[in-house]
């Protein structure tokens, strides 16, 4: 076939250079973001800190557009507050987010913990235990950011036996406004070693197939964030937006059984 005569070896080579430059630029826009959001999440940029795209762009050694679209993106994730009279910071953890976020998160991983203990053989359960041995390790050293990230791992992992690995984005998506609050519940009296003991058990629910005992401990574990939160308000009231007035409390699901439909 004949090539498009239109098309030189210069304009090839352009367009290679162009495709290399978009592909570093959407690479910096993806580490700047990565880093913002775990420096949020972190809270080392502090709920209702203000921040600058010109700071940013200093600190970081890049240009101020790729700090700009990685704004652009946490405001979209509700994390960043964009003001042009009052300029950016980071938003207060609304509580209301918290609570919508953990009942998303809760009905999603639960039907996950169902479809694992039903179907995944404890012969595939490796990576779990690798999330596990690591949480170990991190909770001896008392690095809770390696026991941050392995929890990370180890709901992913979940996702990925369940055969419905997509949810782990949709989870993903709900967790962000949880995320500091997980965080700042882990030095809490026991945070990480009562997460670590729920870990374990769920592991064990899922190798000897007994659903029933790993919705009971899954569900426990999920909602350990919001247990956490009044301590946690005490410790940090100016982090918090408490605008959850007239939402509904969690439903109690004791009991609640996951049923199963053949197609």
């Amino acid at each position: 076939m004949a090539g498009n005569p239109m098309v030189t070896s210069s304009t090839e080579g352009h367009g290679r250079a162009l495709s290399s430059r978009r592909s570093r630029e959407s690479s910096v826009r993806g580490q700047v973001y990565r880093l913002l959001l775990r420096d949020i999440v972190h809270c080392e940029i502090k709920p209702g800190q203000g921040i600058s795209e010109k700071d940013v762009a200093a600190s970081l050694g890049v240009s101020r557009t790729p700090v700009r679209e990685a704004f652009l993106q946490l405001a979209e994730d509700g994390l960043i507050v964009i003001s042009p009279q009052r300029g950016t910071a980071v938003a207060k953890i609304s509580i209301r987010q918290v609570r919508q976020a953990q009942f998303t998160r809760e009905v999603l991983e639960r039907a996950v913990m169902a479809v694992c203990c039903r179907n995944v053989p404890a012969e595939a359960c490796a990576g779990l235990d690798a999330a596990l041995f690591t949480q170990r390790q991190a909770a001896a050293n008392g690095d809770y950011t390696a026991f941050y990230d392995a929890d990370e791992l180890f709901h992913g992992e979940l996702a990925r036996l369940s055969g419905f690995d997509g949810i782990a984005r949709v989870t993903g998506g709900a967790r962000v406004h949880l995320n500091r609050v997980r965080w700042l519940s882990l030095p809490e009296l026991h945070g990480v070693d009562a997460a670590l003991v729920q870990h374990e058990e769920i592991v064990s629910a899922i190798k000897t197939g007994n659903a029933e005992r790993g919705d009971q401990v899954l569900t426990a574990h999920l909602r350990n964030v919001l247990s956490s939160l009044p301590a946690i308000g005490e410790r940090f009231p100016g982090y918090f937006d408490r605008d959850d007035e007239g939402l509904p409390a969690l439903p109690d699901t004791t009991g609640l059984k996951i049923g199963w439909h053949a197609g």
